[in-house]
């Protein structure tokens, strides 16, 4: 049986409010996954707001089913980035299109992709992390493999990481007393 989040899940940690994406959202991801800071790293989006929000439409499907969810970061009530988990399939699920602010708080993206393992691997009760990363990606592929994850393979200019749920237990401590540290707002 697939765990599911409820439809108005939220949740305050470590100084940041998480809830699911809507279509209100919309404007922040066009503008969000748009910024040329950003778009080199992630796969391109629409930048027509209708199209955007019939996408999340279709994702609010995917998100009943358990199979997919689409997370908005907020610090200080201001929206500052994104995260998914999707595929979820049995007990593992990828996660990924992290992107935050670039003029966003330090620390804020890594404690994003914190929570979102978290939300993963505590509410939805699952075992297998799978994610990929371009290769041109230096700073992300340094913070996954600080996680020693199993590289599974590089294809297509992509390196494709399993991580085990253990050591992201084993090592996320540090990341977060780091990032909290920066932002002196230890608040959970």
């Amino acid at each position: 049986m697939v765990n599911k989040l409820p439809e108005d899940f939220t949740l305050h940690r470590y100084g940041i409010d998480v809830r699911l994406v809507n279509e209100d959202d919309a404007e922040f991801i066009i503008k969000l996954r748009n910024d040329d800071r950003n778009s080199k790293f992630l796969s391109k989006t629409t930048t027509n707001i209708y199209e955007q929000i019939n996408w999340i439409r279709e994702y609010k499907i995917r998100e009943k089913e358990g199979k997919d969810y689409y997370f908005l970061f907020s610090f200080n009530q201001m929206p500052v980035g994104l995260y998914r988990i999707y595929n979820i399939e049995n007990d593992s699920f990828v996660c990924g299109s992290w992107a935050f602010k670039p003029d966003s708080q330090s620390g804020l993206g890594i404690l994003g992709c914190i929570i979102g393992r978290e939300v993963a691997y505590e509410d939805l009760k699952l075992e297998k992390c799978f994610t990929d990363v371009l290769v041109d990606n230096i700073s992300s592929i340094s913070f996954q493999k600080a996680f020693h994850p199993k590289t599974l393979k590089t294809e297509n200019g992509k390196i494709y990481f399993e991580h085990y749920k253990e050591n992201f237990y084993k090592y996320k401590d540090k990341f977060i007393q780091i990032c909290l540290k920066l932002n002196n707002n230890g608040s959970n």
